[in-house]
């Protein structure tokens, strides 16, 4: 399983803090599947499942939901 390294989880989130600035409604797991494509292409071919996952994590509005399942693809 691809894993991505805690700097590029943190770039990420200064990513979403400066785009938030012009886009507040900015979901997470949307910025997160858009900032990693490469998550997102593994998740969408992963079966019907990761087809419903991927939209899950997309469209997810509770941000601390979001957070912890696109935290699992960072190193630990």
């Amino acid at each position: 399983m691809l894993k991505i390294t805690a700097a590029e989880y943190e770039e990420f989130l200064k990513h979403l803090a400066w785009t938030r600035l012009q886009a507040p409604d900015y979901r997470f797991g949307q910025a997160f599947l858009n900032y990693f494509p490469t998550i997102r292409d593994i998740m969408e071919n992963s079966g019907d499942q990761g087809n419903q996952g991927t939209a899950h994590l997309f469209y997810e509005e509770w941000e601390p939901t979001a957070r912890m399942k696109c935290e699992a693809w960072v190193e630990k």
